[in-house]
């Protein structure tokens, strides 16, 4: 008899606790924004050293040593590296240039490889990457641009190819939570920072498709 009472007792906490809970839908949602084989190079924030900062491109060897090839340049989407001739574009300090359809980039003499705008005459040159002994190390002489990829002779005479250096995980992420007629979007995103701009924008068109307040 003591026994049943137990379980009659245990049933009826069972059930008053199950009455009290409140009730949510959670949806869950990511998707990558991982570069894909183009040529990027992504600032690393956060890193004490080495003092010029991190970057993400680095290279990989195409070919060893090619002693006599003093210049390189694109034929359609082919590398030809060119025996004699001069170099590729000269101006201050920049040694060799080559563009895609949007970008020109610029090897320099002290080390930097640099990217601006093709259509700004006014643009800044970027700092892509450099020598930093560790995740990129090669200095380059000769640079060419050719099937979405950057391609480099270097100071060591053996010729290389771009590769944007990534654990690949990177992703936006977004949980939606509703109770009732309220609904709340929590999303993330792999990036340093949006400006104020970018994120209203975003905001009023989550509340223009769902009907989300911003």
């Amino acid at each position: 008899m003591k026994t049943m009472k137990y379980y009659l007792s245990s049933l009826v906490l069972v059930l008053f606790f199950a009455s009290c809970q409140t009730k949510y839908d959670v949806g869950f949602s990511i998707v990558s924004i991982e570069p894909t084989d183009e040529t990027v190079s992504l600032t690393l924030a956060g890193y004490a050293a080495p003092y010029l900062g991190r970057f993400t491109l680095t290279w990989d060897l195409v070919e060893g040593a090619l002693p006599d090839v003093i210049a390189m340049t694109q034929l359609k989407e082919e590398v030809c590296l060119i025996e004699r001739n001069g170099e590729i574009g000269q101006a201050d300090n920049i040694i060799s240039l080559t563009c895609d359809s949007q970008r020109l980039y610029a090897a320099t003499s002290n080390g930097w490889l640099l990217q601006r705008p093709l259509k700004r005459k006014d643009a800044e040159w970027l700092r892509m990457g450099y020598n930093n002994e560790n995740t990129y190390t090669i200095d380059i002489q000769k640079i060419v641009y050719a099937n979405g990829k950057l391609y480099a002779l270097a100071s060591d005479g053996q010729f290389y190819r771009s590769r944007h250096s990534t654990a690949g995980d990177l992703s936006a992420r977004a949980m939606a939570i509703r109770k009732g007629k309220s609904t709340v979007v929590i999303a993330g995103v792999d990036v340093c920072g949006f400006d104020y701009s970018f994120t209203q924008s975003i905001k009023q068109e989550i509340s223009q498709r769902k009907a989300i307040p911003a």
